[in-house]
């Protein structure tokens, strides 16, 4: 069936998900391009969306398939922190979530629900506030990193490299 829609499988480099690509991309420039430029838009609200999921959860590295997020948790440190609740609110509106909800629990809620809605939660409670995290994180990830190489995006950008010379030893 996947051949007759000229589609293959494929892996995420993690092994964590799959996902359908052109069997002859050549052949499907523009509907890549549109496809890309769609997810492109939502790549800094997603990356905003991952540093406030990191930093309200204390976590030490960024979501990953099948990592756990529960919607109270999340809130309890929104709402004690100044700088998250900013965060949230950037989030909101770059993912045209929330913008004009006034609360924080409104607005962390429709994010929530938008991510889950495009698949990268999705809901582990029928109350709606646990949430998973899938393998369109890992998509994302790879997405991200295929911009970095093609555009040249220097990791090390913006970090002073001091060298230091020690002189002669005594």
């Amino acid at each position: 069936f996947l051949y007759r829609i000229d589609r293959i499988l494929l892996q995420t480099g993690d092994k964590a998900g799959y996902y359908c690509g052109y069997n002859h991309p050549e052949l499907a420039k523009q509907k890549i391009r549109r496809q890309f430029d769609q997810v492109a838009s939502e790549f800094d609200g997603l990356v905003q969306w991952l540093r406030l999921a990191r930093s309200a959860s204390n976590g030490d590295r960024p979501l990953v398939t099948a990592d756990e997020l529960k919607e109270a948790d999340l809130l309890e440190a929104i709402e004690d922190s100044p700088h998250l609740q900013a965060q949230l609110a950037d989030v909101a509106h770059k993912l045209k979530a929330g913008r004009i909800q006034t609360e924080a629990k409104q607005k962390l809620r429709a994010v929530l629900e938008q991510l889950a809605d495009n698949g990268y939660l999705h809901k582990k409670s029928s109350a709606g506030s646990v949430y998973a995290a899938t393998a369109k994180w890992s998509l994302l990830y790879e997405q991200l990193e295929f911009v970095r190489q093609f555009e040249g995006i220097d990791l090390n950008a913006g970090q002073e490299v001091t060298e230091h010379n020690q002189g002669e030893l005594f």
